[in-house]
């Protein structure tokens, strides 16, 4: 087709949002040969003032890469924010509730018809909670104090503290931790929760899928809010959830109460991504907010024509709860699923994780790193992969982010490298 001539200095017309004359600028730059897949996405309102115009992949959503956070290290930091949670509120009843809800989810026995335990699930934090739950017990107990020791035995100090957050190094392709006593994957206690929700509500689809169910979706939501009203100490955020989960916003009362366990895992995904979203209008953000990125889990979004990334919305962001359809469309929700069993529970389980009655193979989690319009060109490799063993997907999965990581790396200097942004 030959290059585009690119000319500078030019104003947009009056009238014209910036997506719409960006669409109509390429589409005459090419002699027509390229337009807007969606024109009508393009009408939309600018960023600010309480919206966002959301762009889709590819591209980094300011979280570190999903490689360097695995399910081990999430469920650390989640069991972190647990025990500070419940360190912080110093209740002894709420403390003991709390305690029991997890272990009941985690401990009860048998486990499992298929899978067994996750690795992820074997960490000794998670395993003695029984004594945990016995110390908390009787009268004229010291909470604080019961508290700190388990966490303390369990290589978790300074419960109260703001400086053990991890850093996450792109030029080194690695989380660097502070310290062996720090988050691995968050930088705000508010992550922390949000990591132990996220592998509460996996996990209880994990058990369900297992064979081993342990509590109902409804059971799981009820506990959310009430961890949520008890814990969080972020008063917009509690706020925010609260209001949500109370208001049926994020399709929370579309899951089926006693079976939808995906459901209840593409719910508190849905309300993490609002919570990102409002960030993003909040903030004017420079990168799209959204997670799983593109660069996370291509397959995890649906194809992208030239114009339909580009969906802004004509409502406040703060309502972004009441238009949870906002937040599905750009995704496959099937891959998006698989993909938080895998960051919550491990790789080594997708294998079993079920979703609208279908078990996935591992070879899938492959299939998320491969764009959805790619994915037909790879049937015919679907039988090799079954036999991949888990190791040869994470090598796979290091092989392609060193790429990728040393592709950025050749176009951008040290002081272009994107940060961190602290979510709300």
């Amino acid at each position: 087709m030959g290059y585009c001539k690119v000319t500078v200095g030019f104003a947009i017309p009056p009238g014209y949002s910036i997506p719409q004359w960006l669409g109509e600028w390429v589409h005459n730059a090419t002699d027509g040969n390229i337009q807007p897949s969606d024109p009508h996405i393009l009408e939309g309102v600018e960023p600010g003032e309480g919206h966002v115009v959301m762009e889709g992949g590819p591209g980094k959503a300011g979280f570190p890469p999903s490689f360097f956070a695995p399910a081990e290290k999430r469920v650390q930091d989640g069991m972190r924010g647990f025990l500070t949670a419940i360190w912080t509120k110093n209740d002894q009843a709420a403390a003991v509730n709390a305690v029991n809800f997890v272990r009941k989810l985690f401990l009860s026995t048998p486990c499992c018809q298929k899978g067994g335990m996750p690795d992820s699930y074997r960490s000794e934090v998670i395993l003695n909670l029984i004594t945990l739950s016995g110390n908390l017990a009787g009268a004229n107990v010291d909470t604080r104090a019961v508290v700190a020791q388990y966490a303390a035995s369990h290589g978790i100090t300074g419960l109260g503290s703001q400086e053990k957050f991890a850093t996450y190094d792109e030029a080194a392709y690695k989380m660097s931790d502070k310290g062996p006593d720090s988050y691995h994957t968050c930088e705000t206690f508010t992550c922390s929760i949000w990591q132990f929700l996220h592998f509460v509500t996996t996990g209880s689809a994990y058990f369900a899928a297992a064979g081993s169910p342990r509590l109902s979706p409804g059971t799981v939501m009820t506990f959310t809010r009430t961890f949520v009203h008890e814990f969080l100490t972020c008063e917009k955020c509690r706020h925010h959830f609260l209001l949500s989960y109370d208001e049926c916003q994020f399709d929370r009362c579309e899951v089926d109460q006693q079976s939808d366990w995906p459901g209840l895992v593409l719910w508190m995904w849905r309300v993490h991504e609002g919570v990102n979203l409002r960030t993003a209008a909040r903030d004017n953000a420079p990168v799209d907010r959204r997670w799983p990125s593109y660069e996370d889990c291509p397959g995890c979004w649906k194809p992208l024509g030239f114009g339909a990334k580009n969906e802004a919305n004509t409502f406040q962001m703060v309502d972004i709860g009441k238009h949870p359809e906002m937040i599905s469309a750009p995704f496959n929700l099937t891959k998006t699923y698989n993909f938080l069993v895998a960051q919550y529970v491990g790789y080594d389980s997708t294998d079993i994780t079920a979703i609208s009655g279908k078990v996935i193979g591992k070879w899938e989690v492959e299939q998320l790193l491969i764009p959805q319009e790619q994915t037909h060109r790879s049937k015919p490799l679907m039988s090799a992969f079954s036999v991949v063993a888990v190791a040869g997907i994470v090598a796979s999965f290091s092989l392609w982010y060193r790429v990728k990581a040393s592709q950025r790396m050749s176009c951008q200097s040290a002081e272009d490298l994107e940060t961190l942004v602290a979510v709300e």
